[in-house]
């Protein structure tokens, strides 16, 4: 007779649910334990799976990747696979492959929100590294797609303001530099990159409004925010001319960094025999592995 998710009764002996009557407390797999499973369950993507966040969790990233690759073999829509998979391939800095794999598990679980977290931080890394690259275009395109997957992400939004000066576009640069403020007041990047928009706008109050906030949060930005209030309009070497040859004369911040979430992968381990799995003969007695 076929059961829906044999994993419940291979691994209830290792989570404590088949023992004996009156006992309450639950005993977690070890490595070894789910290392013995995946060896006599070859083809159950399910504890592949648990076998990678264990990986995960003793600290072999490398090992995991290779349990969430076995896990998709056999379930390509495995959601949370995907997610731990791709989350991995961005710590690598392979982008691409976590932004194609996050980006599948987003659209298998649209609710999945620690997906869209880590797509975003994603997004906003990409984003800082073309930024680097002076290509303005598609590092406003990447940081588009970061801040609307995670809206307070303050560094995203300084990053997309400095995008948007890369193209010329200063009333889209005031306004990121805002939302990042606005997310973080004590932004003293966005602060000075505010000031400096205002300064090429022609909005001297503006400016020294950003002055006056950058005193207390950092009196170096400060003075060169001020300083740049001496240069004569149109004098070349002002840092605040229209960006030419991949200078802006704007201060990006460090995007986020995707990193792995222990509370997250223990409790995502304690619950992942009640995730959905496909149906197969399991060949496993029930709690064999008490």
């Amino acid at each position: 007779m076929k059961r829906f998710w044999p994993v419940l009764f291979i691994l209830a002996g290792l989570l404590g649910l088949a023992a004996a009557p009156g006992t309450a407390q639950k005993k977690e797999p070890t490595l070894r334990d789910l290392q013995k499973v995946a060896q006599q369950e070859p083809q159950n993507p399910q504890v592949h799976y648990m076998l990678g966040l264990k990986y995960e969790i003793e600290g072999f990233p490398k090992k995991a990747l290779q349990a969430y690759q076995q896990a998709l073999s056999l379930k390509p829509d495995y959601p949370e696979a995907l997610y731990r998979w791709g989350e991995l391939k961005g710590l690598e800095g392979d982008r691409e492959g976590a932004i194609k794999a996050l980006s599948q598990a987003v659209k298998l679980k649209s609710d999945f929100k620690e997906a869209k977290a880590a797509l975003g931080t994603v997004y906003g890394q990409r984003g800082a590294a073309l930024l680097e690259q002076g290509n303005w275009a598609d590092a406003a395109r990447s940081l588009q797609e970061a801040v609307a997957l995670n809206p307070e992400d303050d560094a995203a939004y300084n990053n997309l303001g400095a995008a948007y000066v890369g193209q010329g576009d200063w009333e889209r640069a005031i306004e990121a530099f805002r939302a990042a403020i606005e997310i973080n007041p004590g932004n003293a990047n966005a602060h000075f990159n505010l000031g400096s928009a205002f300064l090429r706008t022609g909005n001297k109050n503006g400016v020294l409004g950003q002055y006056a906030v950058l005193g207390n949060l950092d009196p170096a930005l400060a003075g060169e925010l001020f300083a740049a209030l001496s240069f004569p309009k149109g004098k070349t070497d002002s840092p605040y001319e229209t960006p030419q040859h991949g200078q802006t004369g704007i201060r990006p911040s460090l995007p986020s960094s995707v990193a792995p979430s222990p509370a997250y992968l223990e409790e995502a381990l304690r619950r992942a025999p009640d995730l959905q799995g496909p149906a197969f003969e399991s060949k496993l007695p029930a709690g064999q592995l008490r």
